[in-house]
């Protein structure tokens, strides 16, 4: 349990990144699709963990 834990606390920290580097990297282009994005991410995954 604790390992899927961790696992899974890692996975979000590194995803969490991403989206960091991304944001900066094309804050200038994407703009508002970014943001829209981002808001819908989190739903996407609830989704899936609720899938499964």
């Amino acid at each position: 349990f604790f390992k899927y834990l961790y696992y899974k606390i890692n996975l979000d920290s590194i995803i969490f990144t991403l989206i960091l580097v991304i944001a900066f990297s094309s804050q200038y282009i994407f703009g508002e699709l970014y943001f829209i994005y981002l808001w819908f991410l989190p739903f996407n995954f609830l989704k899936k963990f609720k899938g499964e």
